[in-house]
């Protein structure tokens, strides 16, 4: 049965046991098995992500009795996105 797991948990890893990892390049930058995703990729995510929140705090904003933590913890969430948003976006350009 631990075979199973490790096959599920790890599909790199054959019924054998060995691994055999899978070298690709996407977007400049290598990675295995599609672990990392482009720079481009990430962006794109962050912006839907960032957009979510965004369209989660009005909601929770706009309730009769908004919760003030559920407002605090969204929007530090929206905050920490942000941050990492700029820093991939300045990376990017200088690249």
């Amino acid at each position: 049965m631990a075979s199973w797991i490790t096959f599920l948990l790890r599909p790199d890893v054959e019924a054998s046991g060995s691994a055999q990892p899978e070298v690709a390049t996407i977007g400049g930058l290598s990675t295995k098995r599609g672990v990392a995703m482009s720079m481009d990729g990430r962006i794109e995510s962050l912006k839907e992500r960032h957009a979510s929140l965004e369209s989660r705090i009005a909601d929770e904003d706009g309730r009769p009795r908004p919760d003030t933590d559920t407002l605090m913890r969204l929007k530090v969430e929206k905050l920490h996105v942000k941050e990492e948003l700029d820093r991939l976006l300045g990376a990017h350009q200088h690249a």
